[in-house]
């Protein structure tokens, strides 16, 4: 659980973190994001000798360099999105963000895998929508980032579900596709005047970009292999609780009694969604605890008859 839990953790303190790029603009923090991260992922694949045989089979397959450069994209859209909402002082929105993720990632699955809700899940998804429709009556705009950042991520969700790869290398494929993207807009932000903003002390956070993303994404990974899905899913709602606080307590964004209102809904929705999957686990991880149900032992062979003959007749014993 403690790998989950740090993982979270520094998930959910990084609205602290991408203000200080904001001398650079938001273009360049973004794309300082992106190629700080790849470089990081590229370095973990480096480091892995079964990872580097799987990167090395992924550039070798061309449906896979596809998949993956469109699951880079999406993932690089739902980045920048959110290093825009966080410098732009939306940390708030961003953890709305974070929250209704997991139940748009449930619709995706009924309307594009055929996957079918149970009523729990059915309830918490309308409970969604009306936090939805509170929040914006709130808010007096479309929460567009919020949404953005929800969109891409269930998305991504998705297409790296239908088609499984390996995590390590298959992120570090994912991101040295829009590597030369990141490198472009990065170069270009200093042509055109930034570059009198990489003081020293800015140049040293800069690798801090990628690791603040490597190091979570790689604990995510350790704790899937060693917690039950169930608690790793509740211990994921950690992040957007520690983003939301940022969001009012330390960079004190306004909220409204409509926009207090409908994150309570979002809660709410979030809080049944969690517990029918807990529900939903526990007879099946008690029938794996127990163990296949033990063959039935076939009858004993019947002792082979013998005849005996007495008086003339014959008898079985």
């Amino acid at each position: 659980m403690g790998y989950a839990l740090a993982g979270q953790l520094i998930w959910g303190v990084q609205p602290l973190f991408w203000p200080l790029l904001a001398g650079l603009g938001t273009a360049s923090a973004i794309a300082q994001r992106i190629v700080w991260s790849a470089l990081a992922a590229l370095a973990i694949v480096a480091a892995r000798p079964l990872a580097r045989g799987e990167f090395g089979g992924l550039l070798r397959r061309p449906r896979d360099l596809a998949s993956l450069a469109l699951t880079g994209v999406l993932l690089a859209t739902s980045w920048a999105v959110y290093v825009y909402a966080v410098i732009s002082e939306r940390v708030v929105e961003a953890s709305l963000a974070l929250l209704i993720a997991p139940l748009a990632g449930a619709l995706l699955g009924v309307t594009v895998l055929r996957e079918r809700l149970r009523a729990a899940q059915w309830c918490a998804c309308g409970i969604a929508a009306v936090a939805l429709g509170v929040l914006v009556a709130g808010y007096g705009r479309v929460p567009w980032a919020a949404f953005a950042i929800a969109g891409t991520v269930s998305a991504y969700g998705l297409l790296r579900k239908r088609r499984p790869l390996p995590a390590a290398a298959g992120t570090a494929v994912e991101l040295t596709a829009v590597l030369p993207v990141g490198l472009a807009v990065a170069c270009w932000t200093a042509a055109a005047g930034q570059s009198s903003a990489y003081t020293p002390a800015l140049l040293l956070l800069l690798p801090a970009a990628g690791l603040i993303t490597a190091i979570p994404s790689a604990l995510r990974s350790a704790a899937l292999s060693r917690l039950p899905l169930s608690l790793f899913g509740l211990l994921m709602y950690v992040n957007p609780a520690l983003q939301f606080a940022i969001g009012v307590g330390v960079r004190h964004e306004p909220m409204n009694t409509a926009s207090w209102t409908g994150f309570a809904l979002v809660w709410t929705a979030l809080a049944v969604f969690a517990a029918d999957a807990v529900a939903a686990r526990r007879p099946a991880a008690a029938a794996t605890a127990a163990g296949p149900a033990p063959e039935p032992e076939p009858d004993p062979e019947p002792e082979p008859s013998r005849r005996l003959f007495h008086r003339g007749r014959v008898r079985f014993r």
